[in-house]
């Protein structure tokens, strides 16, 4: 688990016990929104969709055999 700006970004691995095909799933989650209305600024929220932009762009660069799929909570 990794810390971004007013989250966490989660790495999960799921292997299919019969082939031992691996699929990597990412869940990033904000954790700043408050319980109730919305944030007074917007800017730590807009920080936190730039970083899910350059993980998807980072991912993307990779040489894989699988879809990408990311998560966001």
């Amino acid at each position: 688990m990794r810390v971004v700006s007013s989250g966490f970004c989660r790495e999960f691995t799921l292997v299919n016990m019969e082939t031992n095909e691996e699929r990597h799933i990412y869940q990033m989650q904000y954790i700043a929104w408050p319980d109730h209305g919305v944030p007074e600024d917007s800017s730590d929220f807009l920080d936190f969709v730039v970083r899910v932009s350059q993980v998807c762009q980072e991912l993307s660069t990779l040489t894989l055999t699988q879809p990408i799929a990311v998560s966001v909570v």
